[in-house]
C-alpha cells in the first residue's frame, strides 16, 4: 500500500516546496513541515528507514527555523531542493 503511493507523496512534497520557495511565510512552512512529519511517521512504519530518518532530521530543522522566525533564509530554502 505504502509503496504505491509514493509517487504521489513525492509530488505532493515537491509542490509544498516550490510553494514554500515561492511564499516564504508561517503558513507555507508549517504546511510543509507536516506533510515531513507525516512522511516521517508514516515511512518508519512501512520499513523505510532511511526515509524516516531524513524526513525526521528535515522535521527537526523546521521547528527550529520555525522557533526562530528564520525559516525564509533563502540559503536554508534552497537545502529543501536536495532533501
Amino acid at each position: 500500500e505504502y509503496d504505491e503511493t509514493i509517487h504521489q507523496k513525492i509530488e505532493v512534497l515537491t509542490d509544498l516546496i516550490k510553494t514554500f520557495q515561492m511564499n516564504p511565510d508561517l503558513q507555507h512552512i508549517k504546511e510543509l513541515y507536516t506533510a515531513i512529519h507525516k512522511m516521517s511517521n508514516s515511512a518508519a512504519s512501512f520499513g523505510y528507514d532511511s526515509v524516516s530518518l531524513l524526513s525526521k532530521k528535515k522535521d527537526i530543522e523546521i521547528r527550529e527555523r520555525i522557533d526562530s522566525t528564520s525559516f525564509n533564509d533563502p540559503e536554508w530554502m534552497l537545502s529543501f531542493n536536495e532533501y
